[in-house]
């Protein structure tokens, strides 16, 4: 654009509610605030940095921001309205994510909060999806129940899935799986989480 100056960085970091980035002049730059900002991660050309904000107990929206200085305004990529729960008294909302190498696209899974009272406990809901950062458009690739944690490849065409009795391997557009490529048994925790 003109008249704005784009920088790349290497570092962006969460103080209190800010979310920071520190670029080659070395002067910490804020990108933006948000009650309980946490979790930044720089996208692989270092332009965007993904973060979390918390909107109430239990409840989180995925935003990103732009390192260019003086570049648009945050940008909300997911938050309840785009993550249908099947389930009417539960709230979903993104936990983990990960940028996908090469390009501005996050996967990212879910979690949930019952609207009826709970206990204690681990409320994951095992999906799997993808936000392209640039248009917020979200995708889903594995329904619930059918994830768990993961890991992208280094190449960004693979994600790892990680589950209770066995590792899958998947293409990143949800074609190809293949389950089980490693086996083992479950091991028992008295709980909904698995080991």
């Amino acid at each position: 654009q003109v008249g704005s100056q784009h920088f790349l960085t290497g570092v962006a970091y969460a103080d209190g509610d800010t979310l920071f980035c520190l670029p080659d002049s070395g002067t910490p730059q804020t990108l933006a605030t948000g009650p309980g900002l946490f979790g930044p991660a720089l996208s692989p050309d270092g332009t965007l940095i993904a973060y979390s904000i918390v909107i109430t107990d239990g409840v989180t929206q995925l935003w990103v921001a732009s390192v260019a200085e003086g570049g648009e305004a945050p940008l909300r990529l997911v938050g309840q309205d785009q993550l249908p729960s099947a389930e009417g008294s539960q709230i979903n909302s993104p936990n983990h994510y990960q940028w996908l190498a090469g390009t501005h696209t996050l996967i990212f899974d879910t979690r949930y909060i019952s609207t009826s009272a709970g206990g204690p406990g681990e409320y994951i809901n095992a999906d799997l999806w993808t936000v392209y950062a640039d248009t917020a458009a979200v995708s889903s690739l594995l329904p619930a129940g059918q994830a768990g944690a993961f890991a992208a490849s280094p190449n960004g065409n693979t994600i790892a899935i990680s589950r209770g009795t066995g590792l899958d391997l998947l293409n990143i557009d949800g074609s190809s799986p293949h389950p089980n490529v490693v086996s083992f048994p479950l091991i028992v925790t008295y709980s909904e989480y698995t080991f």
